[in-house]
């Protein structure tokens, strides 16, 4: 016959019941028993029912009631690299945003870049272009004009000299195509010629190449603007404007057209090519081995205005920017004087962009309008260090703080490879390899821009939410609730001792589904035991 256990024992067993639910669920274990003691002893000799809830509990995501403004995300700026001392010393001297800053040199690099190196896609055997589209927020008079003036101020002078030497190119161009057509003219004409011999001769004619236009930037946004400079022999450009606000608010994306305008960036971004149709012949055209990056900045409320428009997000088009809204500086600015030749850093910077700026874009042979840049490898380690990124990003999906920006955590990864290429090409025009240093300092760039990303959309629903009187009423019953100390809270106790103006049936189950959607509670199973009794309507404070 059995004999009954002893107490010492029984309670020993206990204790290696709790031991295992610590174990398998260390971060709330204490919650959990000094929050519904009742509960936890009830089923203590349970541990994997208990574990199971306090799973459940820990994957609960905790997000504020009333929003608060998030602080600026502090700017990366070492994982610039080499231009990161140049960015440092400009920004201390004219007391203006790194962030800004570091916009500004990323896109002026990008603008030459962008025509030297592709890069690879471990998941594609195709290697994709590197453009980036680089949108700030600054207020007017920030400075970003001025930092480019200082970052661009050598290579302008470079970019002039070789404007007037492709007008050169250009007129003997179009001298030679006046020949060519003279001459066809005269084969055609001549009267003792078989047509097999006259089509002899005009296959012998040599008919001029158009001379590549070296030009890198402009400040035109419109879509016929840029598809007429891609048309007549630009290869790379990048719009370059702190007029952001003309682009995103005025002709370029009027409600008529905006969904062709938004297709054709896309399509460039993404393979390079470009399809302009405006009904004629002359004005048909499809465009391939192009490349468009987009450095520009517009006004803050015009910026959280753009980052709320559900097109431009879906549609993929501000999905492929990374985005950045530093916090004014203006304040703290004073007239100063400076000859830049003078500073270290920035002439370094001066004399790296010259040397890319003097690599000329490689094409396809015949073909010399139609870019055919080399393609930048990740190295092994960079591969992993990518990796580990995207599966980082997948995970975000999941989290209710990203879904306002999944569209960029699905270009995430590839703006992640056109960042680590930009960099290395900088740095090393020569390289054929992105080395994991380089991929490292990208995750960090590519981190700061989602964190931007998501807490300027956070922004943006503040001053909706922050008058959201359910919100607010929730929040003050949370407040309520911990301040005296009904961790366990149910229905029947807050309709007789809660504030009076949540003492309903209705609004305690409106404002209690709050708390837990928002992750500051949790629903216990149906006839949990609090003071005594079983309770049908039990919910767990977590927050």
């Amino acid at each position: 016959m059995n004999s009954k256990p002893s107490d010492k024992k029984v309670h020993k067993k206990i204790d290696n019941q709790k031991d295992i639910i610590k174990l398998q669920s260390r971060k709330n274990f204490s919650l959990l028993e000094q929050r519904a003691p009742e509960f936890f002893e009830a089923h203590k000799n349970n541990p994997g029912y208990l574990i199971h809830l306090l799973k459940e509990i820990e994957d609960k995501e905790t997000l504020p009631l009333v929003p608060t403004l998030e602080p600026e995300t502090a700017f990366p700026t070492d994982a610039l690299l080499g231009m990161s001392e140049a960015v440092y010393t400009i920004a201390s001297k004219v007391s203006m945003p790194q962030a800004l800053v570091g916009q500004c040199a990323l896109g002026l690099v990008n603008a030459i870049t962008q025509g030297l190196v592709n890069v690879s896609n471990p998941a594609s055997p195709r290697p994709e272009p590197t453009s980036l589209y680089l949108l700030t927020g600054a207020e007017s008079g920030e400075g970003k004009t001025l930092t480019e003036k200082i970052l661009s101020n050598q290579i302008n002078e470079k970019a002039n000299a070789t404007d007037l030497a492709y007008m050169n190119k250009l007129n003997d161009y179009e001298l030679a195509k006046k020949a060519y057509s003279g001459q066809q003219e005269a084969i055609k004409k001549k009267q003792d010629l078989s047509q097999v011999q006259r089509e002899q001769l005009l296959q012998e004619l040599k008919k001029p190449e158009t001379p590549m236009n070296p030009r890198y930037r402009i400040s035109d946004t419109t879509l016929s603007g840029v598809a007429r400079q891609l048309h007549n022999g630009c290869t790379r450009l990048s719009i370059m404007t702190d007029e952001g606000g003309v682009f995103w608010g005025g002709f370029a994306l009027v409600n008529n057209q905006r969904a062709g305008v938004m297709g054709a960036f896309n399509s460039i971004w993404s393979d390079g090519s470009w399809e302009f149709d405006r009904g004629s012949v002359d004005n048909s055209y499809r465009l391939i081995g192009r490349r468009v990056a987009i450095s520009m900045s517009v006004q803050t409320k015009i910026l959280q205005e753009v980052m709320m428009d559900e097109a431009a997000m879906e549609q993929g088009f501000l999905a492929r920017h990374l985005i950045a809204a530093p916090d004014s500086r203006i304040a703290n600015r004073k007239m100063i004087k400076i000859d830049w030749s003078k500073e270290v850093s920035v002439v370094e910077f001066w004399e790296k962009l010259n040397r890319i700026y003097d690599i000329t874009p490689r094409a396809k042979s015949n073909y010399p309008l139609v870019l055919e840049p080399k393609n930048l490898m990740l190295s092994e380690e960079a591969e992993k260090i990518y990796m580990a990124f995207g599966d980082k990003c997948l995970g975000f999906y999941q989290k209710k703080r990203y879904q306002p920006i999944k569209p960029m955590l699905g270009k995430a990864e590839a703006q992640l490879r056109r960042i680590a290429a930009t960099l290395t090409c900088f740095n090393d025009p020569s390289s054929e390899i992105i080395t994991d240093e380089v991929m490292e300092a990208s995750v960090y760039l590519m981190d700061y821009y989602l964190q931007e990303a998501v807490r300027i959309t956070g922004e943006c629903q503040y001053s909706a939410e922050a008058h959201n009187t359910d919100l607010v009423q929730a929040s003050e019953l949370l407040d309520w609730l911990k301040t005296t100390e009904r961790y366990l809270a149910y229905s029947a106790d807050m309709l007789q001792h809660a504030p009076h103006k949540c003492r309903n049936k209705t609004t305690i189950e409106k404002l209690m589904k709050l708390l837990v959607g928002y992750g500051h509670a949790y629903q216990m199973p149906k006839d949990t035991m609090v003071d005594g009794k079983n309770r049908k309507h039990v919910w767990l404070i977590i927050s």
